[in-house]
Parts: C-alpha cells; sequence; structure tokens
C-alpha cells in the first residue's frame, strides 16, 4: 500500500497530511472497477466521491447544451478525478467514461465528512492549500482576462454602430449560423458580417462543424455586459422571449425552452415541455432535468405534470431512486391538511416500506396514487374536476426536488473555498 499512500499524498487537497492521517484517508477509500465504455458519471450529476485510478484509462468528456461533446484529456494509473466533490458536492463539471477495463479507487463524501469532523485540524491544512491554489489561479485568470478584454474591445470599437449592436444581441445565442442569423436579424450589414464570419481568424469567434461559430466565453461575456450598458436588461429579456419565439418556429425545440427559461416565461416553459415531452425525455433528459430544475418551486409543485416530467428524465438517466425521491419529497410538501390523510399516509409508508427493498417502480406507484388523490381534492375543492387529466401530463415517474443536505461548520468552511476556487477556475475558459 505504500505506493498508494505516496500518490495520495501528492494529490493537492491531500498534501499537508501526515502519513498517519494519509492511512486513515487510505482506510476509507474501496476499490470499485468497470468494464470499457462504463460512464462513471455524467456532467451534471452530483458529485458523491472522488476516484482515484489504480489501472486502466478514463476519457475526460465535457458536453454542451446543444448536444456537441469533446474529449478533453484522457487519464492513466496514477492520476484522479472529483476531488471538487469532497469540497462542495456540487455537480459535476465533466462525464468521465472508462476507455478499457479500469479500477478506481473511491472516497465518498459521506466517509470525507466523517474523516474531517474526527480530525479539525485538517480543516486549516485545506483551507492553506486551497488558499494557493486559489491565489496562483486568480493571477493567471487576472492576467488572462485582461489580455482577452483588450482584444475584444479593440475589436469592439472598430465597427460600426449598426455591427456593434448585432454582436452584442446575438452574444444571447450559444451558436451562430448563416440561416439562423438569417432569420434572427435584419440588418444591412449581416451579408458583411457572414462573409467575415466565414473567413474569420479572430481567437474570440471559434469554427465549429456544419458551418457554425461559437464566440468564446470570454467575447460572449464582454459583449453580454456591453448589452446590458447600452440597452438595458429590460431588452435583454425581450430579447430572450424573441429568440425563443423564433426557435420556436423553426422547431428547435431545446433552444426555444432554452430562451424562454431566460426571458423567465414559465407558461411558454411549461407548454413546449409538456408538448415535446416524448422527444425531450427521449433524447435530452439531462437538459430536462436541469430545466425543471430552475422553476420557481411553487410553479413546479402546482403542476403534476411537470414533477411527472422530471421523474420521467430522471428514469431515462438510470435513476429510479432520484424518481422516488423526486415524488417523496414533492407528496411530503403537499400532503399536508389534505382531507384523505390516512389513506395517503398509507401510500406513503408503502412506498417507503418497498423503497427500503429498492423495488422503486412500486413505490413510485404508491407515491402517485397519494399525489392524485390530492389533486383530485385540489381540483374538485376548486370547482375544476374535469381538468385534472390534463394537469397530469406525462404518466411517467417523477423528478426529485433538489435537496440540501445538513452539513457541518468544518465541512461548509472548507466547500465555501473550493466555491472560490471552482468558479474562477481558469481553465474552463481555454
Amino acid at each position: 500500500m505504500e505506493p498508494l499512500a505516496d500518490t495520495i499524498r501528492s494529490i493537492p487537497i491531500f498534501s499537508g497530511l501526515s502519513r498517519e492521517d494519509v492511512a486513515k484517508v487510505m482506510g476509507k477509500m474501496e476499490e470499485t472497477s468497470f468494464g470499457a465504455g462504463t460512464t462513471i458519471f455524467s456532467q451534471g450529476d452530483q458529485g458523491d466521491a472522488f476516484y482515484l485510478i489504480q489501472s486502466g484509462t478514463v476519457q475526460v468528456v465535457l458536453e454542451s447544451r446543444t448536444g456537441n461533446s469533446e474529449i478533453v484529456a484522457i487519464l492513466g494509473p496514477q492520476d484522479w478525478f472529483g476531488e471538487m466533490a469532497l469540497l462542495s458536492g456540487e455537480p459535476r463539471s465533466a462525464t468521465i467514461q472508462t476507455v478499457k477495463d479500469t479500477t478506481l479507487w473511491r472516497l465518498r463524501r459521506e466517509d470525507w465528512d466523517e474523516l474531517i469532523e474526527k480530525h479539525s485540524t485538517w480543516l486549516l491544512q485545506f483551507c492553506a492549500t486551497l488558499s494557493k491554489r486559489l491565489s496562483y489561479v486568480d493571477r493567471q485568470y487576472s492576467t488572462g482576462r485582461e489580455a482577452f478584454n483588450s482584444l475584444a474591445e479593440e475589436f469592439y470599437a472598430s465597427r460600426s454602430p449598426d455591427e456593434q449592436e448585432f454582436f452584442r444581441q446575438a452574444s444571447l445565442l450559444d451558436t451562430l449560423d448563416e440561416d439562423t442569423l438569417t432569420k434572427f436579424f435584419q440588418t444591412e450589414s449581416l451579408p458583411k458580417l457572414l462573409a467575415e464570419l466565414g473567413s474569420s481568424q479572430f481567437p474570440l469567434i471559434r469554427h465549429l462543424e456544419n458551418g457554425k461559430y461559437e464566440l468564446h466565453s470570454f467575447f460572449r461575456d464582454f459583449l453580454r455586459e456591453k448589452l446590458l450598458a447600452v440597452e438595458g436588461a429590460d431588452a435583454r429579456q425581450r430579447l430572450h422571449a424573441q429568440f425563443a419565439e423564433n426557435y420556436e418556429a423553426i422547431g428547435n425545440w431545446q433552444e426555444a425552452i432554452h430562451h424562454a427559461v431566460q426571458s423567465q416565461d414559465w407558461p411558454t416553459v411549461t407548454r413546449l415541455l409538456t408538448s415535446e415531452h416524448d422527444h425531450l425525455v427521449a433524447e435530452s433528459p439531462l437538459f430536462v432535468k436541469n430545466t425543471l430544475e430552475s422553476f420557481p418551486a411553487d410553479q413546479f409543485l402546482a403542476d403534476l405534470g411537470l414533477v411527472n416530467l422530471r421523474a420521467s428524465a430522471l428514469i431515462q438517466l438510470g435513476d429510479m431512486a432520484g424518481a422516488y425521491r423526486a415524488y417523496h419529497d414533492v407528496l411530503a410538501q403537499k400532503a399536508h391538511g389534505a382531507l384523505g390523510s390516512d389513506t395517503i399516509a398509507g401510500h406513503r409508508r408503502m412506498a417507503e416500506t418497498l423503497a427500503q427493498r429498492k423495488e422503486y417502480t412500486q413505490a413510485i406507484n404508491h407515491l402517485r396514487s397519494a399525489l392524485n388523490l390530492i389533486d383530485q381534492e385540489n381540483a374538485t375543492s376548486d370547482g375544476y374536476p374535469d381538468l385534472l387529466q390534463e394537469s397530469m401530463g406525462p404518466s411517467s415517474p417523477a423528478l426529485p426536488l433538489p435537496g440540501h443536505r445538513a452539513r457541518s461548520r468544518p465541512v461548509g468552511q472548507l466547500r465555501s473555498w473550493s466555491s472560490l476556487l471552482r468558479s474562477s477556475s481558469f481553465g474552463r475558459w481555454f
């Protein structure tokens, strides 16, 4: 186990630990194996463990919301990934897939929290390590950002007012292509701009496949700041609403929904999700899940169809336990004061028993039955019993509301440091 201990001590967050303390960490690590082509976790999943590669190879894949994916790294023996899960529990920033049969050492966040509670002096060491890394990353970030902003300002100042307006407004779009821009923008300079985009070697405009372009994230941020300064927040919201209508007209449902979310037009978001739920859940379940998590809690809870849709997405993602928790959490919030409380409580008890046996399909059916009773009661009391079936939406199981586990003070402090480190990570822009 000596090589393993040396490898652990080479990892920045563990570098300040003594050999005795490293041994305690090793005592919490478990060996786990995956076959070739297995997804260990997906981008957007909740961070719950740190991994160290014992043997084999994995690839790190970044996925954009528009469906593009890019392999950004290959990791092998003695490499590690997922350490931010120990410090913050934030959603995974990338997907990890095995390239061949792989064996990993895994440290779960729950076990890590337990170690932190027992050894509170570790907290100072980790904070010192994170502080050094944060200072270094911030220096890199500031230097790079200043260089990009200077380049962006020079480019922007060289354009005519008409062209400046185009770039400000186009910064709200994820990708640019001739067909979309021609339909969305009515400006005399558009043909010239499209020609320049096609031949541009400007580093803040990236060429993608199929004649598409993408603004570098620094350039996009720069232009969005200009949009706010010149046209204001109301204009930005109106643009998002207009883009939502435009994308809906050409059948690009994901972009239509994205811009409707940005304009906070929740009735439109609900309408699009409901009308296109079959293919959205089948083809883009993570997008559906993330969109539903952006809803205001009161609007989400009021529509059982949205709960069902969120559950369908979770099930499509292979998270039956998450679908069960979705219904369980929603029922806990809606059951208070219901007339049929004894019947509802019976369904809940049966569901909890079945969930303990991991019989999630039957457990979900009981929770849905309880929610149906509550919705029938509400519909009847409101005088609209015939609307119940419409409100049900998709009939598949539902999704969990985002939960927040109470954390102890030392762990919470450490995760605050890690959030700063993560938010300013220089590598995210290159």
